[in-house]
């Protein structure tokens, strides 16, 4: 999943190579937030509840339906996440 994920947070230390936190979503449609441990060399990933910015949403749910998720994503939203603010791209 973290090389399909979504980049958030690119500025330095971090780079668009080695983002600060990235987002994916997995095929049963959970979203997934992966945090730097080592800058640049591995993250650890969770299930993320919380926040969530519109632009960032809208390209994790393009993955969903890509991955023929979308519905599953959807409940996942609906339980899960607040939208609006950030993290956003």
């Amino acid at each position: 999943m973290l090389d399909h994920g979504i980049g958030v947070i690119t500025a330095a230390p971090y780079s668009a190579l080695f983002p600060k936190r990235l987002f994916a979503v997995d095929d049963d449609g959970t979203i997934y937030a992966a945090e730097t441990t080592n800058p640049g060399q591995s993250y650890h990933g969770f299930p993320y509840h919380g926040r969530l910015g519109k632009r960032l949403l809208a390209a994790l749910r393009a993955i969903a339906r890509e991955k023929d998720c979308e519905t599953a994503f959807d409940r996942w939203v609906k339980r899960h996440i607040t939208i609006g603010g950030p993290p956003d791209l």
